[in-house]
Order: C-alpha cells, then structure tokens, then sequence
C-alpha cells in the first residue's frame, strides 16, 4: 500500500492513542477542477474534430487555424502511424497508450496504478545495495519531503509498531534483520529531512527501541550519532541525579516540547537499566501537571505527540513493578489472598477495559508466583 502523505518534519502522535483522534494529512487534491479541465480538454479536441469533418466552419476567418492544425499535425501523423506502418505501430503505441490511461485514472483520482508501482519499486531499490545511492542522489536533488522520503517514514513506522509489540508480548523477539533495516531507515530519515527537532526525537525514540534489543544493531551506533548534538540529548540517557534534576524542571514548567520528550525516553531508559524508582514518578508528576488548567498542559500534550507517550509510561511501570510483584505473591498477602491480583493491569489497554485475563497462577510459595503485569 502506498503509504499516506504525512510531513515528518512535523510531529505527528505514534501513539495508538493519540493517533486514533488526530485527523489524517491526507494530500489536498483539486479533484473537481481536474475533472473539469479534463473535460474541458475533451469536449475542445471533440469539437475541432467534428468541426472539421464536417466543415462546419468556413476554411477563412478563426476557423483557418483549425484546418491548419488538422493538415501540418494530424494529416502527417496519422498517415506515419496509421496508414503507412500499420500494423508494426501499434507495437510502441502498446507502451505509451496504457501508461496515459494509467496516469490520467490516477489523476482524476479514480486510483493510484502508477503510485502502488512507483512504491514497489522503490521498495525493491531499499533492499538492494542500490539504496545508498539513491538516498544520496534524493538527497541532492530533492525535494527533501518527497514520496521517498514518505515512503521510508512509512516503512520505518511499521518497524517501530513491531518493535512495540515484540516488547509487550512475553517471550516475543524482535527479528535481527527487522532491527537493522529500522536503524538504516531512520538514518535515511535523518539525511533525507532537515534535523528538526521533531526528526531527532523520533531518531531518538527509535534507538530507545533498538537498545532493548541483545544484540544491538551495527547502526545503532552511526544512529545515536545523529541526534546526541541537540541540546535535549543528555535528558534522552540521564543518570539519577540527572532525573532528579528534570523533575524539577518539570514541576517548575521550565522544558519545552522536544526536551520533555526526550526526558520521558530517558525516564523509560532508566526504569529499565537500573531499577530507578524516580522514574516512576516523572510520569506521576507529568499526570497532574497534564490535568491542571495552565499553559504548560498544552505543551505536555505537544510532546505527547512526539513519542509513543503511553507505550514508555506502561512499560517504565512493568519494569519497577516486575521485581516486586513477585516478592508480593509471596509474601503475607499473597498468601493470605492466593486468587486474588496484587497488581492490576497496567496501560491503556486496562484503561480501556481490554487487558488479558490472568493466567492460571500456580502455588503461591514457589518462585513463579509473579503477579500478573500487564503493559501496553
């Protein structure tokens, strides 16, 4: 499928959230007016020909030009491809006539022919050892936010939804191969577009991706290169202190869009590295301060849209509740309430009522005793 006009130089929510209520930006197509000049090119060639056939219009005055443009282009054409090389004619005209009809079907937007194959073959030139010499030369002679440039953003979204999806499922993997074409497709993304701040994120969201994957791409590397100049990039790996530091901006609303993105990745790094319990409360604090009826609500929801916003906050939640859950099954209350949860779901999927019924539990006094976790 071609994939849909969207700027990636613009923020657009990769949150299933998020994305679900903001409208689609889709290309804005002139439809009627193209179907009108159409017809308005149809109805004057139909004219001219009826007009000269039956000489409805006398040889002098502003119908000469019309019998001059029959006898220096139509007359010689015809004869050439017609009379004279039939039937050996028809063989180019096999080419060029079903191309036109192609395009003119995609132009009055009927369907998109010509886009599904421009897409498979730009496909199939990613793949190959071809593709770093077309970025290069798309690169060169732009436009810089062309079909390729869609078509790699595309491509790369669906890299970063199976990524996801590979991190929520228990046991699930994310494939090498799939992790390395995601890490060359965001630096495509990166060359192909200006480094704006809402590119770097996303450079930076997908190597938060990657660096859960064991072992890390050979990109990974060249990708985490490309963003570490911007200002808000030591929020993107800070240590605790640095944390502590960013709540504090936070309560005090003293971070812009791109830097309270990149704190949340850096929060969700953290929670998984080392077990930092702070890094559950960056996303506490964001809650309340996201609730009140200020300025800076707007540009939290702003940097929501950055990142895949819930995705980060559920699985920052599983990865501190996951040491503890299991200690909890067996401890006082596990035992004293053996079918019951000691944690809920968590995510939105438990916010929309979605989430997986518990596995069966076995016997709370052994080590698999672990509370049902769930994080979307």
């Amino acid at each position: 499928m071609p994939p849909r006009h969207e700027t990636p130089l613009a923020g657009r929510g990769r949150s299933s959230v998020l994305a679900a209520l903001m409208p689609r930006a889709q290309r804005k197509r002139r439809l009627k007016i193209r179907w009108l000049a159409t017809a308005l090119v149809l109805a004057t060639a139909v004219l001219c020909f009826w007009s000269v056939h039956t000489e409805a219009l006398a040889p002098t005055g502003a119908g000469r030009l019309i019998y001059l443009a029959h006898d220096a282009l139509w007359v010689p054409a015809r004869s050439w491809v017609w009379t004279a090389a039939r039937p050996w004619s028809l063989i180019w005209l096999l080419a060029p006539v079903p191309l036109a009809v192609l395009a003119l079907i995609e132009f009055l937007g009927l369907a998109q022919p010509l886009r599904f194959l421009q897409t498979v073959v730009l496909r199939a030139l990613l793949r190959s050892p071809l593709a770093e010499g077309l970025v290069a030369l798309q690169s060169r002679i732009g436009p810089k936010d062309g079909f390729l440039t869609r078509l790699i953003s595309a491509d790369l979204r669906v890299f970063e939804d199976a990524a996801r999806q590979a991190a929520e499922a228990p046991g699930q993997r994310f494939p090498e191969t799939d992790a390395a074409e995601m890490a060359r497709r965001a630096r495509w993304l990166m060359r192909l577009c200006d480094g704006s701040d809402a590119v770097q994120i996303r450079l930076c969201e997908v190597s938060a991706l990657l660096a859960r994957h064991d072992p890390p791409p050979p990109d990974l590397t060249v990708l985490d290169a490309l963003w570490q100049d911007a200002p808000w990039a030591p929020l993107a790996s800070p240590t605790q202190g640095d944390l502590v530091q960013a709540l504090a901006q936070l309560q005090a609303a003293g971070m812009d869009r791109a830097a309270l993105a990149a704190a949340t990745l850096g929060a969700a790094r953290l929670a998984r590295q080392d077990r930092a319990p702070r890094a559950l409360d960056w996303f506490a604090r964001w809650a309340e301060l996201r609730l009140g009826p200020t300025a800076f609500a707007a540009e939290l929801a702003a940097a929501e849209t950055l990142i895949s916003f819930e995705f980060w906050a559920a699985e920052t939640e599983a990865n501190l509740l996951r040491g503890t859950a299991a200690a909890a099954r067996t401890g006082w209350l596990g035992r004293l309430l053996p079918g019951v949860e000691t944690c809920r779901p968590s995510g939105e999927m438990a916010a929309a009522g979605l989430a997986a019924a518990a596995p069966e539990r076995p016997q709370p006094q052994t080590e698999q005793g672990m509370a049902h976790v769930r994080a979307s």
